[in-house]
């Protein structure tokens, strides 16, 4: 698994080849944007490979989850193509405002 840096204060975990298949994708955006290099160079380098212990946990590295703030109880969202590390209370407010937001679309 690789986990990287997410929107605002989540991680994001994907599949080495879901990984790969972002990778990929960044790779063939034009290279000219000053802004889409710097995203590329902190996405790469900040990217982290992590694997599962023998009883399914996996140990997020420090700096990440200093650099998200996320501490305690955290949960794992399913994103599209990969997964997000989020703050359990965050994404509990977030859920609400969404569904009131969204309620004429349900």
């Amino acid at each position: 698994l690789v986990v990287t840096l997410g929107q605002g204060a989540s991680l994001c975990l994907y599949t080495e080849p879901g990984f790969e298949q972002r990778a990929r994708e960044l790779k063939e955006l034009p290279a000219d944007h000053q802004k889409l290099k710097a995203f590329r160079r902190m996405f790469f380098s900040l990217s982290k490979r992590t694997e599962l212990d023998k009883q399914g946990r996996m140990c997020l590295p420090a700096g990440l989850l200093r650099r998200t703030g996320l501490s305690g109880e955290v949960v794992l969202i399913g994103a599209d193509d990969h997964l997000e590390i989020r703050d359990r209370a965050a994404w509990q407010s977030e859920v609400e405002q969404s569904l009131d937001d969204f309620s004429e679309l349900f």
